[in-house]
């Protein structure tokens, strides 16, 4: 299940509608600001990764029924794993021991998918503020020049 749901993500993030002349590089970029939660400063990378953020943010993210679900399923193996053992079953054992590992590495992802998330969440924010002036209608280019 863990390696489906890997190889599942991997070909959603690469299904994304993109422009085809998109440049690898600037999505490359695009995502690493995603991920920190931070522009660029390149207005075509920043519209790439709000993009992103949006794409994030539309997707399903169920942490408790994901850790339910698959908690169920870890210990249904455990279970049978204890069952081959007490019958003598080694082989079938290993299977079982194996299965309730590949099972269970989805788990390990969950805080790193809320991270991203955070992080996601927060990219708007900066871009929505960058667009609008100073309180001095100044337009935006720099630091604040009030320090704030």
């Amino acid at each position: 299940v863990g390696p489906a749901l890997g190889v599942a993500r991997f070909l959603r993030r690469r299904s994304l509608p993109f422009p085809p002349d998109t440049d690898p590089a600037r999505l490359k970029a695009a995502t690493r600001a995603v991920r920190r939660g931070e522009l660029t400063g390149d207005p075509e990378t920043d519209a790439l990764a709000l993009r992103l953020a949006g794409e994030i943010g539309q997707s399903p993210y169920r942490p408790r029924l994901t850790v339910a679900v698959l908690g169920a399923l870890v210990l249904l193996q455990l279970a049978a794993l204890a069952s081959a053992l007490h019958a003598g079953e080694t082989g079938r054992g290993v299977l079982h021991a194996a299965l309730a590992v590949l099972v269970a590495t989805p788990l390990a992802a969950l805080p790193q998918e809320a991270r991203r998330r955070r992080a996601a969440a927060r990219l708007p924010e900066p871009f929505e503020r960058a667009a609008e002036p100073w309180p001095d209608g100044r337009a935006r280019s720099g630091p604040d020049p009030a320090g704030r």
